[in-house]
């Protein structure tokens, strides 16, 4: 009886386990696949600035380096 008690043991954590996954593993799908677009920005420091227009609508991102400015925009 000693012995049984640890393969019972690991055996309800397998399926505590299995059934775990089981449960939380759901598919997740798209709703639509928005288009994402990238803009080069030239700055000038120090001088005047141009204006600047974007291609979509909402800004998601700003990123600076090297000299170079990029905005992604959905």
């Amino acid at each position: 009886m000693r012995n049984h008690i640890p393969v019972v043991l690991l055996l309800f954590v397998l399926v505590t386990l299995v059934c775990d996954i089981l449960i939380h593993s759901r598919p997740v799908l798209a709703q639509t696949s928005p288009m994402v677009y990238i803009d080069n920005v030239a700055h000038h420091f120090g001088k005047q600035h141009d204006e600047l227009t974007i291609k979509g609508t909402q800004i998601v991102a700003f990123s600076c380096a090297d000299g170079h400015c990029y905005v992604l925009s959905k």
